[in-house]
Formats: C-alpha cells, structure tokens, sequence
C-alpha cells in the first residue's frame, strides 16, 4: 500500500465503522465480516421487498443546506478488527485550521431510476454527489473539486417532501475530518 493510498482507505474504514455503528472497543459478533456493499445490497433487497410504496417513486430535485462541523476517528487497536496488527504504527495527525467548517448548499436530482447525481458548494468548497435511492434512503458519495477537496459519503432518509441525514467527509490526505448535517426540501 503507498502513502497515497492511505487516505482512502482510513475514509473507507472510518465510514464503514460509522455506518455500522462501531465503537471503539467493541468486538464483532458475526462469524462473517459484512461489508458496505453487502450492507447496501440487503437494504436494496429490503426496499424491493417491502410491500409499502416507496417514498420516492417519481423524478424529483432537493435542494437545501448542511452544516460542516469537526469530524471524528479512530485508528483500529487490537481487539477492533481482525486485522488490528496492520495499523500497530499509524498515527493520525489532524490538522484542523479551520478549514471545511461552516454552511452550504445541495442540490440532489432523484431519477425515476433510483439514480441521484447533485452538487453543492460553501465551507466544503464545489463537490458533487452521485448515488441511489434505496427506499426511503438516499445514499452515495461526495467528490470535491481539485485535489484539496473533500471525500466521503451522504446518507439521507426521506419523509414526504424533506431529506435530511448526514454526512461523513475527509480532505485529500485524511487530516481534516468533517460531519455534516444536512436538510433538504423537495423542489
């Protein structure tokens, strides 16, 4: 793995923990290791299965805003994962000037498909978002424009003509950690 690669991949692990509710600390119950993908394909299943219409069933637009606030991490310790002795010398060097904080906008276009595309720009500077309705849910990721900007991942439900949920972002080099917070209305 190269020192180019990390980034990515401690956003990938941050995410998934936080996806899966993973604390510091606790140990995995399940024999197999679930993965994002498997996590989304169930809920996928989950959506076609259920026999209540979908919130979303129709083309629409969301548009509204987020609030950017210093994120948080872990580095996995012995006893977190399976692969703990990997990460025995990583250190993580925040660098929190400051930067990424503060409001936004986003503007989601939901397909008729489940197909979601959207950009936004403020604090965290321009990005787009390409996801998938699942459901009630929206989820996908965020790329930010250039190679200072922010990555990571959007996870929204959706009640009637709102969207609200969150988000987990980093910076190019995984320095800066952000959460957003974010609410939308149908347009």
């Amino acid at each position: 793995m190269t020192q180019r690669q990390l980034p990515a991949l401690v956003l990938a692990l941050a995410t998934a923990a936080a996806a899966a509710g993973c604390k510091r600390g606790e140990a995995t119950q399940s024999a197999e290791p679930t993965t994002a993908a498997n996590e989304a394909a169930a809920a996928a299943n989950e959506a076609k299965e259920s026999a209540a219409p979908s919130a979303l069933t129709a083309e629409r637009r969301f548009e509204g805003t987020f609030e950017a606030q210093p994120g948080s991490m872990y580095i996995p310790r012995e006893g977190d994962v399976p692969n703990a002795i990997e990460w025995a010398g990583t250190k993580f060097r925040s660098d929190d000037a400051g930067v990424g904080r503060g409001t936004g906008t986003l503007a989601l276009h939901v397909a008729s498909d489940g197909a979601v595309t959207g950009d936004g720009a403020g604090s965290l500077g321009a990005f787009t978002f390409v996801g998938q309705r699942l459901g009630d849910r929206i989820v996908g990721t965020v790329r930010g424009a250039g190679p200072e900007g922010f990555l990571g991942t959007l996870d929204l439900r959706v009640s009637g003509n709102a969207a609200s949920g969150e988000g987990r972002l980093s910076d190019g080099e995984a320095r800066v950690v952000r959460t957003l917070t974010i609410t939308l209305t149908r347009k």
